[in-house]
């Protein structure tokens, strides 16, 4: 499987289960650790009224791509 057309994206606070998620994708890829794409962060949020504001910190470079969110 060509993982360059994949991003993955977490938060900023739970980096050990990003870690721990992307060591089975290598695993199910047959491929060594490291060899897949890192994780890019997002930024999860709200407003003071209590809605989201969760944004992609580097979004220019998402189009085209299969984007794989963890959600804290």
């Amino acid at each position: 499987m060509d993982m360059s057309n994949f991003l993955f994206y977490r938060g900023r606070n739970n980096k050990q289960l990003g870690q721990n998620v992307l060591i089975m994708v290598n695993e199910l890829l047959g491929k060594p650790f490291g060899s897949s794409p890192e994780f890019k962060l997002m930024d999860f949020g709200s407003w003071r009224d209590g809605c989201p504001n969760d944004r992609i910190i580097d979004f220019k470079n998402i189009e085209g791509k299969n984007i794989v969110f963890l959600t804290p």
